[in-house]
């Protein structure tokens, strides 16, 4: 539902014709209810923005630090007018008004249709926040030309990539790339302030790529055409900076056709799979280029994926009751090539408490360490069972 199906919802129930604004008294949307004419609110609609005399009005009566609704006096032929604070999550992104006719003080409202007023502005709320910093139309646009632009169907890329190019909204360069972006821990998390959050990252990434990107967000994933030289720096400050929550991007690899990269918006989203699974690595950016085994290791069926799947040396490292320290003690002498001082020094443990931890691995798995195919087996092994969230 969008904002102004629910602002009509709301009209009805409430039984009064309501206009929204945003933090700057701009129209956003209004409810179609049939009302004497209400000149006050008719000249907001017309002007698509609060009166000056309104938002005096609004300014003192300090509608922006309340909680609760405020009543703004009638003035002229304008009616007494209730405005209510929009928060979600505690912070303020617009105004709910309609006229309450004859009323004095807030007071005079019955505590019944408070409740309900307050239970109305609870579910606008959000969906003002939304739209607060995207505009649907635009957006609408954005969503058609990215959807047939990353289609499956080469006809559809193909329409897309020239609708990229008839509206300019990409320059024309010798490389594309596709940049997914995912709220990490989005698991049970409200809906719709991971919408919030993936606006906010996509709107930040365009804005650290000037004129070189091209995105959109749906729900809780953001979506953007990088053309040209990569900057990751500029992407990654721009993820750091987010304000609303965590939100980690991975970029697919580079195609020259603007109409061929629907390949590059699967490898972006195994990228950042790769940066939800192995929380580990504490990056906002994964890069396929840079995945090496991962890329092929990430298209397992992960989730599916027991213990008893594993090799053998893993699987009975993992089930001793002290395997996950010893998953982590080999997973690290195996990523630095069997060197037992830098291995050591990386845990941040003494050299004879890495021996000792060396020694219990041998027997718990059986195995010999020093052999070449021992160790593949064991440190692909261990990297399947991190991915898939066994350790």
């Amino acid at each position: 539902m969008n904002l102004h199906e629910a602002v009509q919802l709301t009209a009805e129930s409430l039984d009064r014709a309501i206009v929204i604004f945003d933090l700057d008294l701009r129209v956003l949307t209004f409810s179609e209810h049939d009302e004497t004419v209400d000149r006050g609110r008719l000249a907001v609609i017309l002007g698509r923005k609060a009166t000056p005399q309104a938002a005096e009005m609004i300014a003192a009566s300090k509608v922006r630090t309340s909680e609760s609704p405020v009543l703004l006096a009638a003035h002229d032929d304008v009616p007494a007018r209730v405005v209510v604070p929009l928060r979600y999550k505690g912070r303020l992104y617009g105004f709910l008004t309609f006229s309450q006719p004859g009323a004095e003080h807030i007071g005079d409202i019955s505590p019944e249709f408070m409740g309900d007023l307050t239970n109305a502005a609870t579910q606008l709320a959000p969906l003002v926040a939304v739209r607060t910093i995207a505009d649907e139309d635009e957006v609408d646009f954005r969503q058609s030309v990215m959807s047939d632009l990353l289609s499956s169907q080469a006809a559809e890329r193909t329409r897309g990539a020239e609708s990229v190019k008839a509206f300019r909204l990409l320059p024309e360069m010798s490389e594309y790339r596709v940049l997914s972006l995912q709220p990490v821990n989005a698991a049970g998390r409200d809906l719709a302030m991971l919408a919030l959050e993936t606006e906010e990252a996509t709107r930040a990434v365009i804005r650290a790529t000037p004129f070189h990107s091209f995105g959109v967000a749906q729900q809780s994933t953001g979506t953007l055409v990088i053309a040209g030289p990569l900057d990751s720096h500029k992407i990654v400050t721009a993820l750091k900076n987010l304000t609303l929550g965590v939100v980690v991007g991975g970029l697919g690899g580079a195609t020259s056709d603007l109409a061929e990269l629907d390949s590059s918006l699967r490898e972006s989203h195994i990228a950042i799979d790769s940066l939800i699974r192995d929380t580990s690595s504490m990056r906002f950016l994964a890069d396929w280029s840079d995945l090496g085994l991962d890329r092929l290791l990430l298209q397992l069926p992960l989730a599916s994926l027991s213990v008893s799947d594993l090799p053998e040396g893993v699987a009975k490292l993992l089930e001793n009751q002290s395997g996950i320290d010893l998953a982590h003690t080999l997973n690290a002498y195996l990523d630095f090539g069997g060197d037992a001082q830098a291995t050591a020094k990386d845990l941040h443990i003494h050299r004879s408490t890495f021996y000792y931890r060396l020694d219990k691995i041998r027997e718990v798995t059986g195995l010999d360490l020093s052999d070449g195919v021992v160790r593949r087996e064991l440190h692909t092994g261990l990297r399947i069972a991190h991915l898939a969230g066994l350790w």
